[in-house]
C-alpha cells in the first residue's frame, strides 16, 4: 500500500479481506501478495488506487438571531459544520456553543450539518459567540470564528403622568395617561399594565398600547390637592418603572347662592325683582353652574328661572305685606350640588294720600282727592270730623266730596282697606271760613199812624248758622203837615 506493509489476512474459501484505517491522505496504490502454499505458487494482485480524503472540518461563524436583544429575551444560535471534502457519510455529533468563552449549551448537527441552540438570560453587554464542533470519530473537531451579540438592559422609564384637566370638581372625571419607554430601542413593543395612584392610593390600571401609552379615566377623586403617579408593572421582557408625580387639584362642587332684591323695603303691589347668582364655593367654574332656581316667599312658591351664565331672576308685584323670608333654591346640575340663599324682604302697606284745598267757605262742597299708590284698594272710609258720621266709599275712587255746614277748623282722617288689611292715611287739615248770612226785611211801604206795622224778617246762611235775635234800628216818622 503505497510501498508500506499494512497487514495480512487468512484465506477463507479463496478470499482474504483486511480492514485498514489511518490510510494516508491522498492517492495510494494498493495490491495484495499471496505467499503460496504447498500446492499453490505465490502471486501478486493487480494494483488499485485508493483516494483518501482528509477528515478535517470547519464550523461557520455562528448565526445569532436576533443580533440585539433584551436580557430576558431568548436568542437562537446556529452553526454549520462542513468537511474539508465530500464526506463518505454524513456528519454527526454535537456543536458546543460559547458566549465569551463560557459554555452555554450544545446541539447535534442535523443531516445538513447544522446545529441550532436557543439561549436565555444572556447578561447585558456586548458578547462574542463561538461554536465548536466536537467531531464524530470520523470528522475532526473544529471551532468557529466569533459572532457578536448585543444584549440590552430591559429597563424602562415611565413619564410623569398627564392629568387632564388638572383642576376639576370632585364629581367630574379626570383622564390620566403615562408613556412607558424602554431603556433602548425595543426589539419588540412593550406590553403590560400601568397602575395609577392618587396620593399612593390605587385607582386603576390600563395596558400600554403599541406606542407605550396607558390611559385611565378616574371618577370621584376627593376634594383637595393630590399627587398622581404611574407605575409600569413590566411584561416579562421590560422591567417595572415608576414615574415622578403630577399634581391634580379637585375643587369641592358646593355652590354658593347669592340672592338680592331690587327694592327693599317695598310697598304692596310694587314690582320687586329678585336676582340670584350661583358660583362654586371653590372658585371660578370651568362650565356652569347650570340648572334652575326656584323662588319662595315664606315657603310659598313664587316661580322659577333657568340659570344663564350663573344668574337667574324673578319679578313679582304680588308679595303680601309683612317681613317675608325669600328663599332661592338651586336645583344643582350634576356637577354642582343643590344650594339655597335667603333674604328678608319687607313689604309695607299702601301709601295713602289725602289731598285737597286747605280752606273753604262754610256751606261749600269740599272735594277730597284720594290716592293709594299701587295698592289694590277695596274701600275707603273718611271721617270729616265735623260731627257727621264717617263715610265709606266702595272701590278706590280718585276723589269724594263733602259739605261743611259750619265754619271751623277740621282734621280729615281716612283709612283704606285691601286684601292685606286696613291702612291709615296721613290726616289733612282744613279751615272753613264763616260767611255772613243774607238778611232781608220786607213789609208794606206805607202805614197809618197809630196802626201796628208788621215787618217781615228773613235770613239765608250758607252754613248752618242760626239767627238767635234781631235788633231794630228804625227811624222816627214825621206826621204829614
Amino acid at each position: 500500500m503505497g510501498g508500506g506493509y499494512y497487514g495480512s489476512a487468512e484465506l477463507a474459501g479463496g478470499l482474504a479481506s483486511l480492514s485498514a484505517d489511518n490510510l494516508a491522505i491522498g492517492e495510494s496504490d494498493i495490491y495484495a501478495i499471496y505467499s503460496g502454499d504447498a500446492t499453490n505458487d505465490p502471486s501478486t494482485s493487480d494494483t488499485i488506487q485508493e483516494h483518501v480524503l482528509a477528515n478535517d472540518t470547519s464550523t461557520s461563524t455562528p448565526g445569532v438571531s436576533p443580533g440585539t436583544i433584551y436580557w430576558t429575551q431568548d436568542v437562537t444560535l446556529s452553526a454549520t459544520v462542513t468537511a474539508s471534502g465530500t464526506p463518505v457519510e454524513g456528519l454527526s455529533g454535537p456543536v458546543y456553543f460559547y458566549i465569551d468563552d463560557s459554555y452555554v449549551g450544545y446541539a447535534n448537527v442535523d443531516a445538513s450539518g447544522v446545529a441550532t441552540f436557543t439561549v436565555s438570560n444572556v447578561p447585558a453587554g456586548s458578547h462574542a459567540v463561538t461554536a465548536a464542533f466536537q467531531g464524530d470519530g470520523v470528522f475532526e473537531p473544529s471551532t468557529s470564528a466569533a459572532s457578536s451579540l448585543t444584549v440590552l438592559t430591559n429597563g424602562s422609564s415611565i413619564s410623569t403622568p398627564s392629568v387632564s384637566p388638572s383642576t376639576i370638581y370632585w364629581t367630574q372625571d379626570v383622564t390620566l395617561s403615562a408613556t412607558v419607554t424602554p431603556s433602548g430601542t425595543p426589539v419588540e413593543g412593550l406590553t403590560g399594565p400601568v397602575y395609577f395612584y392618587v396620593d399612593d392610593g390605587y385607582v386603576g390600571y390600563a395596558n400600554v398600547d403599541t406606542s407605550g401609552v396607558a390611559t385611565l379615566t378616574v371618577s370621584n377623586v376627593p376634594a383637595g390637592s393630590h399627587a398622581v403617579i404611574a407605575a409600569y408593572q413590566g411584561d416579562g421582557v421590560f422591567e417595572p418603572s415608576t414615574s415622578a408625580a403630577s399634581s391634580l387639584t379637585v375643587l369641592t362642587n358646593d355652590a354658593t347662592v347669592t340672592l338680592t332684591s331690587s327694592l327693599n323695603p317695598a310697598y304692596v303691589a310694587q314690582s320687586v325683582t329678585f336676582t340670584v347668582n350661583v358660583a362654586p364655593s371653590g372658585g371660578t367654574p370651568f362650565t356652569g353652574p347650570t340648572g334652575t332656581i326656584y323662588f319662595y316667599a315664606d315657603g310659598a312658591y313664587l316661580g322659577s328661572d333657568r340659570l344663564v351664565s350663573g344668574a337667574a331672576s324673578f319679578t313679582t308685584s304680588s308679595l303680601p305685606v309683612g317681613s317675608l323670608t325669600i328663599r332661592a333654591e338651586y336645583s344643582g346640575d350634576g356637577i354642582f350640588e343643590a344650594a339655597s340663599g335667603t333674604l328678608t324682604q319687607v313689604v309695607n302697606g299702601p301709601v295713602l294720600t289725602l289731598s285737597g284745598a286747605s280752606s273753604i267757605d262754610e256751606g261749600d262742597t269740599y272735594t277730597l282727592s284720594l290716592s293709594a299708590g299701587a295698592g289694590t284698594i277695596s274701600s275707603w272710609t273718611i271721617d270729616w270730623n265735623d260731627g257727621s258720621a264717617p263715610e265709606t266709599f266702595s272701590g278706590n275712587p280718585s276723589s269724594v266730596t263733602h259739605v261743611y255746614a259750619d265754619d271751623g277748623s277740621y282734621t280729615i282722617t281716612g283709612t283704606a282697606s285691601d286684601e292685606n288689611g286696613t291702612w291709615n292715611a296721613s290726616p289733612l287739615s282744613l279751615a272753613a271760613a264763616n260767611i255772613a248770612p243774607t238778611l232781608t226785611l220786607s213789609g208794606d211801604p206805607g202805614a197809618d199812624e197809630g196802626i201796628q206795622y208788621s215787618l217781615n224778617l228773613s235770613s239765608i246762611d250758607p252754613g248752618a248758622d242760626t239767627i238767635d235775635h234781631w235788633t231794630s234800628t228804625g227811624t222816627t216818622a214825621r206826621p204829614k203837615p
